[in-house]
């Protein structure tokens, strides 16, 4: 078929506008052209021929090149750039045309992107992965008339957007070189058999649309745990549930990472073997007796890989370089804000590459925007719950349930009831009950008020000497110097008990105090309760936890002497229990609705039913790397 087109656009108006009607007709195609580049001089002399033998130069290379559509991803595969422009590749004066005329297909850009781009515009494509293309209102009136342009044209902005626009439908790209027409035959990966291909992809295809830079948010430095996570599409088809936490090492698992794990199990226990687990561990070094305790898991490196690991366990603290695999049948189960960031912008990354949507699992242990003062991090935090259409929320209490589902709307959400830990049930025993005080202190975490209860128990003891001189204060929850304490006297810290050892503190002592000024009731103050303790604690915005248990107290103000005050009536009215024998409270759980208790079986049926099917279509984002190359004999 010939046609005569205007003179404008050279060969991609008319290849691409001029012929549009005739793309439907074909799954594959070829685009050739007379490719002159009088303004580079010699160096470019041969650039035509290069692009021509590599693409058609003999029938053995045509049919190694369609050999490699039998793989129906693959959308796009064109020369390695001619050796002497491979330092020369840029955006030019095209970046501003190009993104407007991505956006005009729904394809967001920015500059955090590794150009690629089939340099000269020859190419072997399939039609479906150009099809945004050729659906947008282009006509060769929207290209400039021919001046001898070098740059800066919508035929220079069309051709550096190929590849972005065939990723957009879920296609990829591979590059092909002959040895002998390449100076730097030692850097071609030579493909003997299908076999080679998928060890090859990983290091020739590297998405266009990917973001590059994990410091490209001018946050990621200050707020650390922010830098952003690199993906990778993985060709595993298998579903899959990615859980995102900050640590699995015994020593900083506290009571939230405890709870994500024992969910993330019940919800792979109902799954069986039709999903595939993976950690990835955010913002900690894995250490050895992590390994250890995780063992059923695999260790895999935080790289592009084949994927195929049933169980997998990913550090991906150290991010410089490395990629996280990606699936289409991936969900995410986030543990904090910032692994919920890292959830929404994987399930981003997972929609741009396999199209459709999917849920994200949320595990929201309090309401995070109040751990920080007014500023970026409360700010970041309280966005993540506001991607409703896409949350599964699993509340942990009641308490905090009622309050987060009456702030927030959440696609589903479920609550985790509070339960004493069995061990610790098991553990407790009738003993006589000793002059002992124990106080959950974690001198780290803000919302515990570590120096309220320390400036209160100063006045407590200043006011009341002698019977404060007969009470042992014990500090559990976390490690830190005696001299913090100061000067609180008779006080040591117990660091992060053992659940056995806590057992044994619970069985002995006769008063608690463990403040959370957040909506979460917090576990300790409900087992120090549980376990006979009389036990001080504070009120808060949809919380009050005397209505679990009648051995609670809490201030009607939280000051030091306020504080001081209720500690030394708890202690007075405890003292004569010293020596004897202190039963365990039954525990009244507040009112909730029973439908919205967390069932794994539930959930997880849920869970199937979204990796058969994607539930709703989300946005598609743009960010980029850049690709080696096949060598295809």
């Amino acid at each position: 078929m010939t046609r005569i087109c205007p003179n404008r656009g050279r060969d991609i108006a008319a290849k691409f506008f001029g012929f549009r009607d005739v793309y439907a007709n074909y799954e594959l195609f070829i685009h050739v052209h007379t490719k002159r580049s009088p303004h580079g001089g010699e160096a470019l002399a041969r650039w035509r021929d290069y692009l021509i033998d590599n693409l058609l130069g003999s029938e053995r290379i045509v049919r190694s090149i369609l050999s490699l559509f039998d793989d129906p991803r693959l959308g796009v595969v064109f020369p390695q750039h001619l050796f002497e422009l491979r330092g020369i590749l840029n955006w030019g004066y095209d970046y501003d045309l190009a993104r407007n005329l991505l956006k005009r297909m729904n394809i967001e850009i920015d500059k955090n992107l590794t150009l690629e781009f089939p340099s000269g515009s020859m190419f072997w494509g399939r039609t479906a992965a150009i099809r945004p293309l050729l659906d947008i209102d282009i006509g060769f009136a929207d290209f400039p008339p021919e001046s001898g342009q070098v740059d800066g044209t919508l035929a220079h902005a069309i051709e550096r957007s190929l590849l972005m626009i065939a990723e957009s439908r879920g296609f990829e790209w591979l590059k092909v070189a002959q040895r002998d027409l390449y100076p730097m035959g030692h850097t071609l990966l030579p493909v003997r058999s299908v076999d080679d291909l998928a060890e090859h992809r990983l290091k020739v295809f590297q998405p266009a649309l990917a973001c590059v830079d994990s410091n490209f948010h001018p946050y990621a430095t200050p707020i650390a745990e922010t830098r952003p996570l690199l993906s990778y599409p993985s060709r595993n088809d298998r579903p899959r549930l990615t859980l995102l936490t900050p640590t699995v090492n015994p020593q900083q698992t506290f009571g939230g990472i405890a709870t994500a794990m024992k969910l993330f199990s019940a919800l792979l226990a109902e799954l069986g073997d039709e999903f595939d687990a993976r950690i990835v561990v955010t913002d900690a070094d894995i250490e050895p007796q992590a390994y250890a305790t995780l063992s059923g898991y695999t260790p895999v490196p935080y790289a592009a890989s084949l994927d195929t690991e049933r169980a997998a366990l990913v550090d991906a603290n150290e991010r410089e370089g490395g990629r996280l695999n990606v699936r289409d049948n991936d969900i995410f189960f986030a543990t904090a804000w910032w692994t919920a960031e890292f959830a929404l912008a994987m399930e981003c990354e997972r929609a741009r590459y396999f199209g459709g949507g999917r849920p994200f699992i949320y595990l929201i242990q309090d309401d995070e925007p109040n751990f920080y003062g007014r500023g970026a991090k409360s700010s970041l935090a309280e966005a993540t719950y506001h991607h409703g259409d896409q949350t599964i929320a699993i509340v942990n209490s009641e308490e905090l349930f009622s309050v987060m589902t009456e702030k927030y709307r959440f696609r589903d959400a479920y609550y985790v009831p509070y339960e004493l830990n069995e061990r610790i049930g098991e553990r407790l025993t009738d003993v006589a009950r000793e002059p002992t005080m124990l106080v959950y202190g974690r001198e780290t975490v803000a919302r515990n008020a570590f120096e309220l209860i320390c400036a209160a128990l100063v006045i407590w003891q200043q006011r009341d000497p002698i019977r404060a001189s007969r009470w042992n204060i014990v500090f559990l929850g976390e490690d830190f110097p005696d001299s913090l304490l100061y000067p609180v006297q008779n006080a040591t810290v117990g660091g992060k008990a053992r659940l056995d050892d806590y057992a044994d503190h619970l069985s002995r002592a006769l008063v608690g105090v463990s403040l959370m000024i957040s909506p979460h009731p917090s576990y300790p103050p409900l087992e120090m309760a549980e376990a006979g303790l009389a036990t001080i604690t504070n009120a808060f915005a949809g919380k009050d936890l005397r209505r679990r248990f009648d051995n609670i107290v809490s201030p009607a103000r939280l000051d030091p002497a306020s504080l001081a005050d209720l500690i030394e009536d708890t202690v007075a009215r405890m003292e004569p229990f010293v020596g004897a024998i202190v039963p365990r409270r039954r525990h009244s759980a507040p009112p909730a609705d029973a439908m919205r208790r967390f069932d794994p079986k539930t959930l997880a049926a849920e869970l199937r039913r979204a990796a058969a099917s994607p539930l709703y279509a989300t946005g598609e984002t743009s960010r980029s790397i850049s690709a080696s190359t096949c060598e295809i004999y």
